[in-house]
């Protein structure tokens, strides 16, 4: 069962390996990882300005977004596509110390935007995340963005084809067992590829389509003249692979109000 503490507000330390840049998501806030019950968990983590304080926390939340950009040629990292939001976070205590984590690709999904979500296995790339692993603090808390992104596997001179491209992930944290599947919804895109600032567009379509997700009313998701429902469509999609249990959820609602916003100690 989840770890039931919820702040309300709006949604960290090892150094990480990567410098935190600000890439294009949307989504707000970090994956928060904690352990439950001798158990690697994650969740929805938002930081305050500093990246000192959780203002909000949802230990439910198994679903994140990314709209990936061009990477520069690197030696370390070998993604066509990458993000480094969101990123990773975990209190003061929350780990143990000194401890290894790894992701694990467990399947990449491909649906190209037409029609209903109709994800088939991807072909043609790879996924995942770079570098790894890295290491909680002494203190147990740790702070990281490292790359999630897409190698192109084909060699046929073409992009990655637009699309959305949805990643089924656990996470390993040594001494704690393997964490229960998670999604990352990432979206991949010609305008975003082309624009002459592809992290401010990539943001501004995030932002977008998470408006809408919020509140249909306030129109569709257009940026650039494309409309980005299918991109909305996807994350509900990813949402329907996650079902909570209806008695956390029903404990969620009663703690969510009351629970003091977490901090690292």
């Amino acid at each position: 069962m989840k770890k039931l503490t919820i702040a309300m507000g709006l949604v960290s330390l090892t150094t990480s390996s990567v410098a935190p840049e600000a890439f294009a998501h949307g989504s707000g806030g970090d994956i928060a990882v904690f352990e439950t019950d001798g158990k690697a968990d994650v969740g929805y983590a938002k930081l305050d300005e500093d990246d000192i304080e959780q203002i909000a926390f949802d230990p439910n939340d198994s679903v994140f977004q990314a709209v990936l950009v061009p990477l520069a040629t690197n030696p370390v990292i070998p993604y066509d596509l990458s993000s480094t939001e969101p990123g990773y976070d975990a209190n003061e205590g929350d780990l143990p110390a000194l401890a290894e984590i790894f992701w694990n690709l467990q399947e990449l999904s491909y649906w190209d935007g037409a029609g209903t979500p109709n994800f088939a296995p991807a072909t043609g790339v790879a996924g995942g995340y770079a570098p790894q692993p890295v290491v909680t603090q002494a203190s147990g808390g740790f702070h990281t963005h490292e790359h999630f992104g897409l190698e192109d596997l084909t060699a046929d001179g073409q992009p990655i084809p637009d699309g959305v491209y949805l990643a089924e992930f656990t996470i390993s944290v040594e001494g704690l067992e393997d964490s229960d599947s998670y999604y990352m919804v990432s979206l991949v895109e010609s305008l975003v590829n082309d624009a002459a600032d592809p992290i401010a567009l990539g943001e501004e379509i995030g932002e977008a389509v998470i408006a809408f997700m919020e509140d249909p009313s306030s129109g569709a998701p257009v940026v650039g003249g494309k409309d980005f429902s299918f991109y909305a469509s996807a994350i509900q999609h990813a949402e329907s692979l996650v079902v909570p249990e209806p008695t956390t959820l029903a404990m969620v609602a009663m703690l969510a109000a009351c629970v003091p916003a977490r901090r690292r100690g």
